[in-house]
């Protein structure tokens, strides 16, 4: 996906109601995919393998230690 097409996603995404598939939330968050798989393996849920930003959002908010524990903070 170019840069262009990721700014076209951007635009289009309602955070609390777009379902993304974990390459584009990982997009969305500015983080690789295996933050995203490791969050999932954390107890994050992506039922049919979709979530939403705000799904996410509030995920690490509710797991303040994820980031530190598996990413130094990120």
């Amino acid at each position: 996906m170019d840069i262009s097409t990721n700014k076209v996603i951007a635009q289009n995404i309602i955070k609390d109601v777009t379902l993304l598939n974990a390459t584009q939330l990982a997009n969305m968050l500015g983080v690789n995919n295996n933050y995203i798989t490791r969050m999932k393996a954390s107890g994050f849920h992506m039922p049919g393998g979709r979530s939403t930003v705000q799904d996410a959002l509030d995920w690490r908010n509710e797991n303040p230690k994820y980031g530190k524990q598996h990413y130094g903070g990120q």
